[in-house]
């Protein structure tokens, strides 16, 4: 029984994972309507968002300041 107070704490307490994943060809640092359209959107659920998209100049540091994880799929393919 105690093992089960103990789990239920631990979910409580864990961040959620994600479960939306969002698909973009094109992202921030990039400049147009869907890129601010899909940055807009991410931003309503960082914790369960994971977004992939392509590389562009100047994405690695925009990145890295963002709330929610991103995957680049030409970079994780080099990488994989």
């Amino acid at each position: 029984m105690e093992k089960h107070l103990e789990l239920d704490t631990l979910k409580a307490t864990a961040p959620p994972s994600p479960d939306i994943l969002v698909i973009s060809r094109t992202f921030f640092p990039k400049e147009g309507g869907i890129e601010e359209y899909v940055y807009n959107r991410c931003l309503q659920d960082p914790k369960r968002l994971i977004l992939l998209t392509a590389s562009y100049t100047g994405d690695v540091a925009f990145d890295a300041l963002q709330p929610f994880r991103i995957r680049d799929t030409r970079r994780n393919a080099a990488t994989s």
